[in-house]
């Protein structure tokens, strides 16, 4: 039996953080949390820090980097197999640098993310080198409609293929990933672009997908291609920009989850030139999602953290904190924040590796210095990020 003192302990539920916290473990996974006594024979002290469970990015892009250079952009759409490969290893590495235990996957162009975790399956089928990447649910490659945006992340159904066939012959798929608008405009404040796909076309899409037992996260902005998505029955809406206050509630009313992804629009504010319209645009944005936001949070509307990551400037792990620091700037308590990504990501990715830290769950935590009063300043103020994360383990094993 291992028993762990904590300072203050966020259990990743949306409860109020514990102070002086006792987690027991057993072979990686929690028997109890009780109150420290002198009685305790603590085997890890981390009574200085704070303690959270292991974080869930719902929303990245493994094959993607989100390096500013706009030659190697360009560049990574058309990588090589040994490229995407070495840079999905570098992403994952990142990504457990900075407490994340698992991700969703939105999908490449060539499926470099499935390949390479069918590859990982084989070679540490036998290996016992430990944990060397998050937990990756990956859809393969997205959908989207012929002539339509999505292109670098997927493909198309074939001409004579309804979107519910096409979806019928992904094999290995963890989850199905629809796209079903455009994408932001940075040059037209509030642009929005029409549904993708007809409305019966979707529903029976993702009617399929679940017989198939894949949960399906739908791309979609503005008001009517997220009102389709969501009474289409998508588990997940991803980015919803410009979708309305009513869509709001329809997502609280079906347990629709919003992942916002609103830290993209921060990294293009922070990197396009400051006198051009685009990053003014993107500043009005950023404003107007955090304000969505806050009123998710009023409407009982679930959210979930998820970064976008492989987009300009949008980088793998660093980037969490920035969108947990979105969520607390629109009103979220740190705990009510922290619970979005690790149970609400969790529900979106079952059978990862990380979960709240409660009786029967993995022992996958991160422990950064300070109270959660400094932890919260410390989001807010990401460049600290790495150098605030003490330790960070998963299923008891010591990452970092």
């Amino acid at each position: 039996m291992k028993q762990i003192l904590t300072g203050w302990l966020i259990d990743g539920t949306g409860k109020k953080a514990i102070k002086n916290a006792v987690i027991e473990s057993k072979k990686g996974f929690v028997t109890s949390i009780k109150q420290y006594s002198k009685l305790n024979q603590i085997d890890l002290d981390l009574s200085s820090c704070t303690v959270i469970p292991g974080l869930v990015d719902a929303h990245v892009h493994m094959a993607m980097s989100g390096s500013l250079d706009t030659d190697f952009r360009k560049a990574q759409l058309e990588l090589s197999s040994d490229t995407a490969k070495n840079l999905i290893t570098a992403n994952a590495k990142e990504l457990l640098n900075y407490g994340v235990a698992a991700v969703r996957d939105g999908g490449d162009k060539y499926g470099f993310v499935e390949r390479y975790l069918n590859d990982k399956v084989v070679s540490n089928r036998d290996s016992s080198s430990g944990i060397s990447s998050p937990d990756i649910l990956t859809p393969g490659m997205a959908w989207h409609a012929k002539g339509r945006y999505g292109g670098l992340i997927g493909r198309c159904p074939a001409d004579s293929q309804s979107l519910g066939n096409a979806i019928k012959t992904a094999k290995g798929a963890k989850h199905v990933k629809i796209v079903n608008s455009g994408i932001n405009s940075l040059v037209e404040f509030g642009k929005q672009t029409s549904p993708q796909f007809d409305f019966d076309e979707l529903k029976t899409a993702i009617v399929v997908a679940k017989e198939m037992g894949l949960q399906v996260m739908v791309h979609a902005n503005g008001e009517e291609p997220v009102k389709q998505s969501i009474e289409a029955g998508a588990d997940s809406i991803e980015h919803g920009f410009f979708m309305g206050s009513d869509n709001l509630k329809r997502m609280a009313d079906t347990g629709t989850i919003w992942v916002p992804t609103a830290c993209t629009m921060k990294a293009y504010c922070e990197s396009l030139d400051q006198q051009s319209n685009e990053a003014d645009v993107a500043k009005r944005i950023w404003d107007e999602q955090l304000s969505l936001i806050s009123k998710a949070r009023q409407a009982g509307t679930n959210l979930a953290i998820g970064t976008d990551s492989g987009s300009m400037g949008v980088f793998h792990g660093k980037s969490i904190y920035i969108e947990i620091m979105a969520f607390i700037i629109a009103g979220f308590s740190i705990e009510e924040a922290i619970s979005c990504s690790v149970k609400n990501g969790r529900d979106l990715c079952p059978g990862v590796n990380t979960g709240p830290l409660e009786k029967n769950a993995p022992l996958t935590f991160s422990a950064y210095d300070g109270s959660p009063e400094e932890l919260s300043g410390m989001l807010q103020n990401c460049q600290n990020g790495l150098k605030a994360l003490k330790e960070f383990y998963i299923f008891g094993q010591k990452i970092i």
